[in-house]
């Protein structure tokens, strides 16, 4: 599971966080094995995502990278909201077995008063997955 950051602050600056964070993730998608499945989870203000998808497809590798290159800061107050991100992604999860991984891009620009929120789901998500 790929959790990417597409909160406003993603897109200010040059590069932008968010063309080096879809850069990241498609490296990820094309050199990940053949025999993995992936998904990937958009988070901000709010969540947009994948199913998880076999990557032995190169249809589903072109699914998975043209939902990321969509994905971009859609601008305006638009808060990074990890916690949600990482609820989406376990809901996905639950929903495969076998390994569980959970690679998280982001820009770095939390709001201190949701990381305590976010440590807490963490610590939930490595019991339940």
């Amino acid at each position: 599971m790929i959790l990417i950051d597409s909160s406003g602050s993603t897109g200010i600056g040059a590069p932008s966080p968010i063309s080096l964070i879809d850069a990241n993730s498609i490296s990820i998608i094309r050199s990940i094995g053949r025999d993995s499945r992936v998904g990937i989870v958009a988070f901000s203000g709010v969540t947009r995502e994948t199913g998880i998808l076999p990557v032995s497809s190169d249809a589903n590798k072109a699914e998975l990278e043209n939902f990321i290159m969509e994905i971009g800061p859609k601008g305006g107050d638009n808060p990074t909201d990890l916690d949600k991100g990482l609820r989406a992604a376990e809901e996905l999860l639950n929903t495969v077995t076998g390994t569980k991984e959970i690679i998280i891009i982001s820009d770095g620009l939390i709001h201190p008063d949701g990381l305590s929120q976010t440590k807490n789901t963490v610590n939930e998500l490595k019991t339940r997955i």
